[in-house]
């Protein structure tokens, strides 16, 4: 009998933009506005390539270490294994939404 490979709790994201690389680390969530709509990308999510939407881009950090917000201009998201990749044309800190 097979044994299932452990889940990953956290996947690797790296956001560049014009200027250079903004954020490079390990997160337990994404959630971005593309222009589909809002989407929530965890580890183990299915491959992807989107064009971003203007908006909030929400990144939850793993253990203790909270939640960073950024405000994107426009670009392109894509997830493929456990690694998510942002190419934004704009990036701004931004403060983090409530709950």
């Amino acid at each position: 009998m097979a044994v299932a490979a452990q889940e990953r709790e956290t996947l690797n994201l790296s956001i560049i933009t014009p200027e250079g690389e903004a954020f490079t680390g390990e997160i337990q969530a994404a959630i971005v506005t593309t222009t589909a709509g809002t989407i929530e990308v965890l580890p183990g999510h299915e491959a992807l390539l989107s064009v971003l939407a203007p908006g909030p881009l929400v990144l939850r950090l793993p253990g203790s270490e909270g939640r960073k917000a950024f405000t994107v201009a426009g670009g392109f998201i894509q997830v493929k294994n456990e690694d998510a990749l942002v190419l934004a044309d704009a990036l701004k800190d931004a403060a983090v939404p409530d709950d």
